[in-house]
């Protein structure tokens, strides 16, 4: 027995993209501001944009640099304390689909 999907192929094919545009953003890319969004931070966190949220981790965040040097575990804290993620990953994940979903729209 064949099913036939109508609109299938061109769902995966979105897919696909979102997955690759995903790929695409790993935070040197972009601006982390363009991923995380104000409207983003507003809605899953307690901050109203990345730049409060950075200042008040107390992580002494000023460059990427300094970013990719901040400990995982102090970061991951922060984030699962103030937004509705367990880690860093996690929301960092989220932000980057929802991105990617809003270039595909």
């Amino acid at each position: 027995m064949a099913f036939e999907f109508k609109g299938f192929d061109k769902l995966t094919d979105q897919l696909e993209g979102v997955m690759d545009t995903v790929k695409n953003f790993d935070g040197k890319s972009l601006p982390l501001n363009e991923i995380l969004t104000d409207e983003f931070m507003e809605k899953n966190t307690v901050f109203s944009s990345l730049d409060s949220f950075l200042k008040k981790s107390g992580l002494n965040i000023n460059t990427s640099e300094t970013f990719e040097k901040i400990s995982d575990v102090a970061l991951d804290k922060f984030v699962s304390q103030n937004s509705k993620f367990e880690n860093w990953p996690e929301m960092f994940k989220k932000a980057a689909g929802e991105f990617a979903a809003k270039k595909f729209k």
